[in-house]
């Protein structure tokens, strides 16, 4: 028996036929038992004369040739099995080694793992003689070997933990149909993937994607149960990895086995396997030909599901037992035949007899329990084993990270395996049902659940095979933790203007994710649940300058928040769709609301969006957090709208409403009417900046149902020039300015001189003699023919200090010729011909003049009407002793609309007009007859002074007498000759103007004669070559020769 007791008596067993027995002793080949050595190879060579594998005829007669030279060897060792040799010498499983072949391992075993391996070889060193299949292997690929307490599906993923980025792992144990046996014992099939998932996918982690798995044993995927087991592995391992192996026996070819894996997951494998020639055929094993050493104890042997057990047939115990996995044993008489064999005699002849179960677990549990409490999960699981053993053990794995066990006799390497260890079955089970298990906590959202399943699978001291793993559930809920308010964040609204006076429409205010956030964003919200949810409730609001609005799906519909508490409070969503606003009540208010909204975090566990809740039961499990925190709200001020498109410049007359002239009106208005600017804030204030114009930086406007104006008018003064601006600068009722400036880029132009054509200029009289060229000072200065408010005064311009001159469009040359001079008279330039598109254009100042050079005859006289035709010129354009255009004029150009002619009258020589008298000395008495003085008298005109009337004579009287009394009478008019004294100064002022007179007569006759007498000397400087002729001045008509005393 297991135990190594005697198994009871059971009835006697005839033996089997000699013939079979016969048979099957070529094919004994396993160094344990005889009996076990039968049925195990019966199997093998049934399986390989059956089947028409990759093994050729000689390939399987080469096999039974080595089967029947190991049931030889069998033999032999059974016989020193009887004769009780110390079990401790002549083991020979990997724990007895020689030191050489271990030293050749551990060579080859890496110390550390890094990533340029590529390649790892795993070996489950209960593998007999792995020693041979790994000598000589590259020593650049590293050799995992599992020993005791490692050969399993945990103990290869931790020993893979280092390693990541592996093209290949290969794995060396003994194989069976549709599974591998690890440690020689523990048999994984399919069934077992399952519980061992999460070591599984922890080898798949270390391999790179689509890696290849190779499984070294024996007939591992024979059938469709082990393509199954095959398929199923690798989809445990996940990450796209293929897995290899094999359907017949692997090994040397000597015991009729291969190295080739004949069936693969996915893609075909073309993996190389690193063990030398030698190596692979100088192995003494199969990996799956399970050979145990019997040594004066028992063996067992799987096959096919199947434990085989073997005890030491000798008189004390001569039991051989049969049993399998979970189930009785059956105990045979060694002293018969098997199969026409006789195995051994013994001095018993016992009889078989049922044999007691290994450890067995009973009955499951499943519970409940909250993630912040404990569960017992084995209150109700039974262990129990028919065997009287040292220690019993109950291996417990559970889903990773789901939560701990805690517990008297219980050991763990991480917190997904456990082992449970107790001296006796009852102790055991008592302890198992008084496992605490902690689970971790919020690994699932609140209110949700999370199932963790226990696998346990018991064993003993003596390595009996438990009954199958049983499983155990608990169902954890989590329990919701109350968000955590961080109220050091200050939260805060977007601003809002003071102008936000009309209630919500579309996606305007604020989204209360903005507000309260976990991990994001302002990140004031902790929550240890899982994929926990939050949002707000809202306390309290301040409403003293508005209302509060919400909406829960994106700004399509609004709602008053109304009245809220905290026993009444407002719950939103922190989500994409739920905002918040404020409605501006007074749109003249601008400041900060501190504490706009109170709120608590909510995670939305209980209660509903848009619906009120109470908060006063806070914190802990509840869904609002115990900290309260205030949400600011700035009202920030707004200046108002003034738009450049809604300002008018208008009242210019240049051309353009912007086109300004001196005296011309600037019109500014700016509407803020409906379809205008149209400010919500009431106006208080409108001023206009002129300044650009010259007038005043803040003239005040007017407002006229919305329309404001301000007017400005143009002094002469202004100055001249384009891209000129105003600046409009509004003031509402909350002290709010906005400054705007128009950008119509007005002009101020020149004003265009005026000409009054009614004043006709008149040039001085020439003699007809005046033919010589013109000199200094000779001539007439323009200034005499246009002047601007002094002299003739015939020139008005609305330009303050606006420059004046005369452009010359027509000359009537008839009599003569024009001359000019610019420079006083220095120098003379002839006119020549003008018109009204090629004027002469002159400055009228004190350096320029106009000269007519009498070219006719001497004896003309008269009046050339229109001497010159003139425009007034302004000087702003052109230049004086230039040619220009006059044909576009007015406006804003620099001539006048108007034109104007000067006059010229042509005179001859001034000549004394005669008197002819004849007196007749009379005498009078007084107070007589009035007595004749002249008996005759005639007056005539002389010379050239055509055209002239007498228009004075002056009668002398010396002597007189008695003024007063003495009469003159001419043509019937008396003259009273009274107060001589005063006749007597009046005579003395006309006698010294008659002198003064005579003597102008006689320079103006004295330059008259030296100009002729000197003509033909030669010419005058600056005269250009032509004559030169003086000033004259001719007396005016009826200038008297004589002067009355």
């Amino acid at each position: 028996m297991p135990d190594g007791s005697r198994p009871p008596a059971s009835p006697p067993r005839k033996n089997a036929p000699r013939a079979l027995r016969l048979a099957l002793e070529p094919r004994m080949m396993f160094d344990a038992a005889a009996a076990a050595t039968a049925a195990t190879v019966t199997k093998t060579a049934t399986t390989t004369a059956a089947t028409a594998d990759t093994h050729d005829t000689a390939s399987t007669q080469a096999l039974l040739d080595a089967a029947s030279k190991a049931a030889a060897t069998a033999a032999t060792d059974a016989a020193k099995t009887t004769s009780a040799t110390d079990a401790s010498k002549t083991t020979t499983d990997a724990s007895t080694a020689t030191a050489a072949t271990v030293t050749a391992a551990a060579a080859v075993t890496p110390t550390t793992t890094t990533s340029t391996v590529h390649e790892v070889v795993i070996v489950d060193t209960s593998v007999a003689d792995y020693q041979t299949l790994i000598a000589g292997m590259d020593p650049s690929v590293p050799v995992i070997l599992l020993g005791e307490g490692q050969r399993t599906v945990h103990g290869i993923a931790q020993a893979l933990s280092g390693y990541s980025n592996l093209d290949t792992i290969i794995l060396v144990t003994e194989g069976g149909d549709g599974g591998i046996i690890l440690g020689g014992t523990h048999v994984l099939t399919d069934g077992d993937l399952a519980s061992r998932a999460t070591d599984l996918a922890a080898i798949g982690a270390s391999m790179k994607s689509g890696g290849d798995f190779l499984l070294l044993g024996c007939s591992i995927a024979a059938d469709d149960t082990g393509k199954q087991f095959v398929d199923d592995f690798a989809r445990y391992l996940g990450n796209d990895i293929d897995v290899a192996a094999s359907t017949n026996r692997t090994g040397p070819a000597a015991l009729g086995g291969d190295w080739v894996l004949e069936y693969t997951t996915g893609a075909a494998i073309d993996t190389v396997l690193p063990f030398t020639v030698a190596g692979m055929q100088n192995i003494d094993h199969c990996l799956g030909c399970t050979a145990s050493t019997l040594n004066g104890g028992f063996a067992k042997i799987y096959h096919n599901g199947t434990y085989i057990g073997f005890y030491t047939a000798n008189a004390g115990s001569p039991y051989v037992g049969f049993w399998g996995a979970g189930g009785p044993g059956t105990a045979i008489d060694p002293s018969q035949s098997v199969y026409g064999e006789t195995l051994s005699q013994f001095l018993a002849d016992p009889t078989v007899a049922q044999c007691q179960s290994g450890p067995s677990l009973g009955g499951t549990h499943t519970s409940t329990a909250n993630d912040t409490g404990t569960a017992t999960p084995f209150s109700s699981v039974t262990f129990s084993d028919g065997n009287s053993v040292a220690s019993y053990t109950v291996s417990i794995t559970l889903d990773a990270n789901n939560g701990t066990l805690t517990g008297t006799g219980l050991t763990s390497t991480d917190s997904t395996h456990y082992t449970l260890t107790a001296s006796s079955a009852a102790t055991l089970q008592s302890e198992l049902q008084a496992l605490v298990f902690h689970p971790t906590t919020n690994q699932v959202a609140a209110g949700s659940t999370k199932v963790t399943t226990f696998t346990l699978t018991p064993n003993d001291s003596a390595g009996t095979a438990g009954t199958a793993d049983s499983t155990s559930k608990i169902t954890v809920t989590s329990i919701n933790d109350a968000p955590v308010l961080d109220a050091t964040k200050s939260p805060a609204f977007t601003s809002e203007p003071q102008t936000s006076t009309a209630a919500p429409s579309g996606t305007v205010g604020t989204l209360v994710s903005s507000l309260v956030a976990i991990g994001s964003g302002i990140s004031n919200v902790t929550d240890p649940d899982v994929s926990a949810a939050t949002g707000i409730a809202i306390t309290a609001t301040d409403t003293s300058h508005g209302t509060w609005w919400y909406s829960t799906n994106g700004g399509s519909t609004w709602t008053a928040v109304g009245t809220v508490s905290n026993t009444s409070a407002l719950l939103l969503k922190a989500d994409a769709n739920t905002r918040l606003y404020f409605q501006v009540a007074d749109s003249t208010y601008a400041g900060t609301l501190t504490s706009a909204i109170t709120i608590r975090a909510w995670d939305q566990t209980t209660g509903t969006a848009g619906s009120t809740a109470t908060t006063a039961t806070n914190g802990g499990t509840t869904a609002f957090s115990s900290a309260t925190d205030t949400v600011s709200l700035t009202i920030t001020p707004v200046p108002p709208t003034v738009t450049d498109a809604n300002i008018t410049v208008s009242g210019g007359s240049g051309g353009t409403a912007t086109t300004f002239l001196a005296g011309n009106t600037v019109t500014v208005t700016w509407n803020n009417t409906a379809s205008g600017d149209n400010n919500i804030i009431t106006i208080s204030t409108v001023t206009v900046d002129f300044s650009a114009f010259g007038g005043s930086s803040a003239q005040s406007a007017i407002n006229t149902s919305g329309t404001w104006t301000a007017t400005y008018t143009l002094p002469a003064t202004v100055t001249l020039g384009s891209n000129k601006n105003i600046t409009v600068t509004v003031t509402d009722n909350a002290s709010n300015i906005t400054t705007t400036a128009d950008t119509s880029n007005s002009t101020v132009a020149n004003s265009a001189p005026v000409l009054d054509a009614s004043k006709s200029p008149a040039l001085p009289n020439e003699l007809n003699t005046t033919s010589s060229l013109p000199t200094i000072g000779a001539g007439t200065l323009v200034s005499t023919l246009v002047a601007n408010g002094s002299g003739i005064a015939n020139v008005t311009d609305g330009n303050s200090g606006a420059l004046l001159g005369i452009a010359i469009t027509g000359t009537d040359s008839t009599q003569g010729t024009w001359w000019y001079s610019t420079d006083g008279g220095s120098n003379w330039t002839v006119i020549g011909t003008v018109s009204n598109t090629s004027a002469l254009l002159l400055a009228a100042d004190s350096n320029t003049r106009l000269y007519f050079q009498v070219t006719s005859s001497s004896s003309y006289t008269g009046t050339l009407a229109s001497a010159l035709t003139i425009r007034a010129w302004d000087e702003t354009s052109g230049s004086a002793g230039s040619t220009v255009s006059t044909a576009t004029n007015g406006g804003t150009t620099a001539f006048s609309a108007t034109t104007d002619t000067v006059s010229l009258t042509i005179t001859g020589p001034n000549v004394a007009p005669t008197l002819t008298v004849t007196s007749s000395n009379p005498t009078f008495t007084e107070k007589g007859a009035a007595a004749t003085l002249f008996t005759s008298a005639a007056a005539g005109l002389g010379g050239t002074d055509t055209g002239q009337n007498i228009s004075q004579l002056v009668l002398t009287v010396s002597n007189l007498a008695d003024g007063a009394n003495e009469i003159l009478s001419v043509d019937g008019t008396n003259v009273a000759l009274t107060n001589g004294q005063q006749r007597h100064h009046r005579h003395q002022r006309l006698q010294r103007r008659r002198q003064r007179h005579q003597r102008h007569r006689h320079r103006h006759h004295q330059r008259h004669d030296d100009h002729h007498g000197g003509q033909h000397a030669g010419q005058r400087p600056g005269l250009q070559g032509q004559q030169h002729r003086p000033d004259h001045h001719q007396q005016p008509r009826g200038h008297p020769d004589q002067h009355q005393g």
